[in-house]
C-alpha cells in the first residue's frame, strides 16, 4: 500500500463508528464461524481498518518488540529490512501495517484468497473500508493488547500486553477480535485502541491503563457490549 493510500484510511473513530452495532450484532456470528476453522484459527483474527499518524513517501507503519509478549513501539520505517512481514491487511488483500519479527519467531503467511474471498462475502462491500484481517494477537488467555499515543512528535504508538482487569480507558476502542481457543461461538477483543491526540506530545500513563476483555456467547447478545448499543458507548470507559 502507497504511503498516500495509508493516509487516507478511515481515522480510529470513523473505522469505529462505520461498524455499527447493527453490523455487529449481524456479522459477528458468521466472522466467528469463519475465523474458528482449523486451517485459521490462532493464525487470523479481524478488526477495523484504521490509520494511525500520517506517512511519508517510502515508509511504512511498523511494530517492533522492546521486550517480547510485553511491550512494542509502532513508528513510521523508511527502509525496513527482510524481517518485516505484514500483520493486517484490507478485505482485498493489501498489507497496511506490519511488525518486526523477534528472535525465534516465525513468519505468517498472507491470508489466503479463499479466506479473503469469503470474508468480503460476508461482510459486504460498504464494510470493506472499515473491516480487515489481522495477524492473531499472540498472547495468553486473559490478557490483551493496549496500543495508544507515546510520542506524538516521533509518530510512536506504544503497545502493552496487559492483564484483563475492572480498570476502564476513557475513549479505549476495541479494534480487533479473535474467536476464543476452543470455542465456535464466541470470541474475545483481543485489541484495544485509543485515538491517537496530536496534542499530546508524549502520554506515559498508557503504561497503566487496561481495560475488560469483552466476551460474548452467540446465545446472548444483550450481554455484549459491542453489540449493545447502550453498553458500548463512550461512557462505559469513563
Amino acid at each position: 500500500m502507497d504511503y498516500t493510500d495509508y493516509n487516507n484510511l478511515p481515522s480510529l473513530e470513523d473505522a469505529d463508528g462505520g461498524f455499527t452495532n447493527d453490523d455487529r450484532a449481524r456479522l459477528f456470528p458468521d466472522l466467528i464461524r469463519l475465523f474458528s476453522q482449523e486451517a485459521y484459527a490462532g493464525v487470523y483474527a479481524f478488526g477495523l481498518v484504521h490509520r494511525h499518524f500520517e506517512l511519508e513517501r517510502g515508509e511504512r507503519m511498523v511494530t517492533t518488540a522492546k521486550i517480547p509478549h510485553e511491550e512494542y513501539i509502532t513508528r513510521p520505517e523508511k527502509f525496513p529490512d527482510n524481517t518485516i512481514i505484514a500483520d493486517r491487511w484490507t478485505a482485498n488483500g493489501q498489507a497496511f501495517e506490519f511488525s518486526r519479527l523477534h528472535a525465534g519467531q516465525e513468519a505468517v503467511p498472507p491470508p489466503p484468497q479463499q479466506l479473503l474471498a469469503t470474508f468480503r462475502e460476508l461482510i459486504g462491500s460498504r464494510l470493506e473500508r472499515f473491516l480487515g484481517i489481522y495477524l492473531s494477537p499472540n498472547h495468553p488467555d486473559g490478557q490483551i493488547y493496549l496500543d495508544g499515543p507515546f510520542n506524538s512528535e516521533d509518530r510512536e504508538q506504544i503497545i502493552l500486553v496487559q492483564d484483563s482487569c475492572s480498570c476502564s480507558i476513557y475513549g479505549a476502542v476495541s479494534v480487533c477480535w479473535a474467536p476464543r481457543e476452543g470455542d465456535s461461538d464466541t470470541c474475545a477483543a483481543c485489541k484495544v485502541c485509543i485515538e491517537t491526540d496530536p496534542n499530546h506530545k508524549k502520554i506515559d500513563t498508557v503504561r497503566s491503563m487496561c481495560r475488560h476483555s469483552i466476551s460474548y456467547g452467540l446465545s446472548d447478545p444483550d450481554s455484549c457490549p459491542l453489540q449493545n448499543p447502550r453498553a458500548r458507548s463512550k461512557e462505559v470507559f469513563k
